[in-house]
């Protein structure tokens, strides 16, 4: 879901505040603009994805050549993405999936060896953005939001996001249980945090008062999802019967078993 809709819903984003501002005219310009950004990009990484994939393949599966692999990957995503935003602005995001998706998903590649790496780098970027993206927002900014603004969430939690999943999920072999579970999961990132830091830069420059309000309620979004969904997920999960129960059972015997369970794709069907 996070693959799929975050390229989209960003760049979709974007398209809108340039609606707002004046720099698209109409709702055409939007998704002319949208369809653009997501072809380009994806054309794009599809070529750069193919590209490294065959040039992982090509080098010796030797875990001495490990570094030259990161250096590879690093470098061609780098270039890759500057080129597409330099070419189309809020292509690159797009693009950055597209490769990722290809060279994933071939196996001559060897993308395990690289895995372990690229997830400890992701988690020390969360780690630094997170902290980088909050450290703009004030309490001045969170005060005035008050219990409108908590309530404002709370709709997003329990109306908006169990509507979209029962729109999206109609015709699906789905249980009301995997509806529930999916209904309840939808906590905010980092996505989320860069691009509400970017709409109240970008609406601060063009003179829209109260725009640090904007990125005051994302975060809060942030805080509440984050908090509430991702802290009951297990307790909720397991009360559903949607844990496997081997796992389960290693969770309960684990030091620290907190961790969010794994769901029986079997009971999907």
């Amino acid at each position: 879901e996070g693959l799929v809709l975050e390229p989209i819903g960003a760049v979709l984003a974007v398209m809108l505040l340039e609606l707002v501002l004046g720099d698209r005219t109409g709702w055409q310009g939007v998704a002319a603009g949208l369809l653009l950004r997501l072809g380009f990009g994806v054309a794009m990484g599809l070529l750069s994805g193919l590209l490294l994939s065959e040039l992982l393949r090509r080098l010796p599966a030797d875990s001495g050549v490990l570094g030259l692999r990161v250096q590879l990957t690093l470098g061609i995503l780098f270039l890759m993405y500057g080129g597409c935003d330099a070419q189309l602005s809020e292509s690159g995001f797009p693009a950055a999936v597209a490769a990722g998706v290809v060279v994933g998903r071939r196996p001559s590649s060897e993308p395990q060896q690289l895995d372990d790496f690229i997830r400890q780098l992701a988690q020390l970027a969360i780690t630094v953005l997170f902290p980088l993206l909050a450290a703009d927002v004030s309490w001045r900014e969170l005060s005035p939001l008050g219990l409108g603004g908590v309530g404002c969430v709370l709709v997003l939690m329990v109306v908006v996001r169990p509507l979209a999943i029962s729109l999206a999920s109609t015709g699906l072999p789905l249980q009301w249980k995997q509806k529930l579970m999916l209904s309840w999961m939808a906590p905010r990132g980092i996505v989320t945090a860069a691009v509400a830091s970017l709409f109240a830069i970008r609406l601060e420059a063009a003179g829209f008062s109260g725009a640090g309000r904007l990125q005051g309620l994302v975060f809060l979004t942030i805080l509440m999802t984050v908090g509430l969904q991702g802290l009951t997920a297990p307790w909720l999960a397991r009360r559903l019967g949607l844990v496997q129960p081997d796992l389960e059972a290693e969770a309960g015997s684990a030091e620290g078993a907190a961790d969010a369970p794994a769901v029986l794709p079997g009971r999907v069907q």
